[in-house]
This record gives C-alpha cells, sequence and structure tokens, in this order.
C-alpha cells in the first residue's frame, strides 16, 4: 500500500486505525480491541476488531510492543490518518486568546513578534514551539547610530527596513568624544540610509574622513564599524517550551532525550528541520523515520509558513513525540501562522 494512502481499507479498518490512532496519542498505552468497541462506537464483536487489527498490522500500518499487548501506531499508520482520516477540531477558546493577544500588542521590533508567538503557541498547544524568522532578500538601511559606551567602546546600532534592530558592540583601544560619534552617525546615515546592508561593508574610509569637515576620528573605529557591522545573518529561530518533552513517556529513554535536546540547541538543524520542501507549502507534518535528522526520529512536528509583506517566508510549529495530537496542533499551527503573516505585515509594512 502507498505510504499516505488509504485505498485499499474497508470503511471499518479506517474506523479501527483512527480509533487505535487517537486511542494511543491519548493513553501513550497499546490499544486492545475491547476500548475499540466499547469507547469508539464500531459495530462489531471484539474477535472482529481483532482480525482487523491483525489485518492493520500486516499493511504495516500497526504493531505489537509486546507479544500479548494490543497495538500501537507506526510512523506509516500516523501518515495514513494525518492524510485521511483525522478530523482537525475547530479553534479553541484558548486559541481564540491567543490569536487576541498578539493583536493587543503594539510591538516595536519583528524579534518581539516572533519570541511572542513561540511563547503563545506553546502555550496554547502544550507542545515546543519553534518560530524561525522570514527569509529575506536583503533589507535596506533605514538609521544608523553610533554612541560611546563605558569603558571605552563604541555601540553601532542600526535600523532596517524589515523592522530589524542589530546592536553591534565595537571594542577600541583609541578613545573617541561624543562628537566625534555624533559626525560618524550624521555622515553613516547620509552616505548609507536606503542602501543595503552590506554596503556598511564597503564603506570608503576615505571617503567618510574627507567628509568629516576636520574631526579626526581614529581609523580603528571606522574599519570597525565596516568590519564588524555586518555579519552574516541568519534566520533567527525562537524555540519555546522545549522541557514538555520531558513530560512524554516516550522520552524516559535518557539517550533518546539527550539526542532530541542537543538537535534543539543547535539552530541550523531547527531550520532544516522546519523549512518547507516547497516555498509554496502551507501546512505539513513530518513523522518520525521521515525526518533526516537522526534525533529526530521519534518525533513529528507540524508546521506552517507565513508570509511576510516583502514576500519573505518564514515558518511556524511545533514538534512532539510522533504520538502528538495532530488532529489539535495542526489547526492551531495553520491559524497561528496566518495570524503572524497578518501581524508583521501591519505592524511592519514594507
Amino acid at each position: 500500500m502507498p505510504v499516505g494512502g488509504a485505498a485499499r481499507l474497508s470503511r471499518r479498518l479506517r474506523e479501527v486505525l483512527a480509533a487505535i490512532v487517537e486511542e494511543h496519542i491519548q493513553t501513550a498505552r497499546p490499544v486492545g480491541s475491547r476500548t475499540i468497541v466499547e469507547g469508539y462506537g464500531i459495530a462489531a464483536s471484539s474477535a472482529t476488531v481483532r482480525n482487523d487489527m491483525a489485518r492493520l498490522e500486516e499493511l504495516g500500518l500497526v504493531m505489537k510492543p509486546h507479544p500479548s499487548a494490543g497495538r500501537i501506531p507506526t510512523d506509516r499508520g500516523y501518515r495514513v490518518y494525518v492524510d485521511n482520516l483525522m478530523k482537525q477540531r475547530g479553534p479553541t477558546q484558548q486559541l481564540a486568546e491567543v490569536i487576541r493577544h498578539m493583536h493587543q500588542r503594539r510591538p516595536s521590533e519583528v524579534e518581539e513578534v516572533l519570541r511572542l508567538t513561540s511563547q503563545l503557541l506553546c502555550r496554547c498547544t502544550r507542545y515546543p514551539a519553534v518560530v524561525v524568522a522570514p527569509k529575506a532578500s536583503e533589507p535596506v538601511l533605514e538609521h544608523i547610530q553610533t554612541s560611546w559606551v563605558a569603558g571605552g567602546s563604541v555601540l553601532l546600532l542600526y535600523v532596517t527596513s524589515d523592522g530589524h534592530v542589530e546592536h553591534r558592540l565595537l571594542r577600541t583601544q583609541d578613545s573617541v568624544s561624543p562628537a566625534q560619534l555624533t559626525a560618524v552617525t550624521n555622515i553613516l546615515n547620509e552616505m548609507l540610509t536606503g542602501h543595503s546592508v552590506s554596503s556598511l561593508s564597503r564603506l570608503e574610509i576615505e571617503e567618510i574622513r574627507r567628509r568629516m569637515s576636520g574631526i579626526a576620528v581614529p581609523d580603528e573605529v571606522l574599519r570597525l564599524i565596516r568590519h564588524t557591522a555586518v555579519q552574516e545573518r541568519r534566520q533567527q529561530v525562537y524555540i519555546e517550551g522545549a522541557i514538555y518533552i520531558l513530560e512524554e513517556p516516550e522520552f524516559a529513554d535518557v539517550a533518546q532525550l539527550r539526542a532530541v535536546m542537543r538537535a534543539v540547541e543547535e539552530a541550523d538543524t531547527m531550520r532544516e528541520l522546519f523549512e518547507p520542501a516547497a516555498p509554496e507549502e502551507r501546512v505539513w507534518v513530518t513523522i518520525g523515520s521521515e525526518h533526516r535528522c537522526q534525533a529526530f526520529q521519534h518525533c513529528s512536528l507540524v508546521a506552517s509558513t507565513y508570509r511576510y509583506s516583502d514576500g519573505s517566508v518564514g515558518t511556524v510549529g511545533v514538534f512532539g513525540p510522533t504520538r502528538l495530537n495532530y488532529s489539535r496542533a495542526v489547526p492551531a499551527v495553520e491559524l497561528v501562522g496566518r495570524e503572524l503573516g497578518a501581524l508583521l505585515s501591519r505592524c511592519f509594512p514594507v
């Protein structure tokens, strides 16, 4: 049977598979035929359901963790359930409160919105939540500021067209006066406002010195601005609630838990895990062995893209054990992703 398909399943096999998945999600225990008959309204005897469960096992959709136990879903069984059998829940009152809280805020920075979203989605779903910042074309500089900091350092701050505020502390051995920094700030804004961020790295020190009108600034300070200001701007990853993994019985195995937590700490790994297969993909679910990351072979994730007003795309989602409550997580992630894109576009129009 093709992965993700249910064409070869009779109506009752579909009902039995859905019952096994939903019961196992709730209890984390193997599911027996009596539980299905008594709890899910399937019009068949326990013996008939046992035969159905054996057939589902032959198809690789469920398995027996122990010889005398009931069945639990396989990754393939979860995939058939998610793609064909799951009934999504409508937005809960709690989710409605999350959306309302998002839109009540008047954020001053994009980063504040993304961090808040990860916190609210985690609180709503009780799964670790991940927000990956939009992947955009290079933004434009809107304002640059330099100021003196106690201890002899210079603080460089610049604001970009995508709402990003970057702070860089430049440590210099040369003393710089407030008047010198004011002159530098004015010239940098005159030269670079409206240009790309990377234009900072192409500053000509001789050109700055020529415009200083006799105010001397140590070359070291200008070199630090040029050299330190532009570092690779990678998509930021905001993760909230990783501790919820500890509540899941699947991760009582210390080795499995350690592997997942290490992956969570690596921003590059999380970016890759939450990257859509295609830019136009709206919502997707990755289950267990479908992950390329070995550490996530016992996890599932639900993710959604969100779009910024400049067309750039970011990702929002949750992850947990393969026994994830998909019917709750999918609509929550989809709705939060849609509202996040709307909020960013309204508060930080390009």
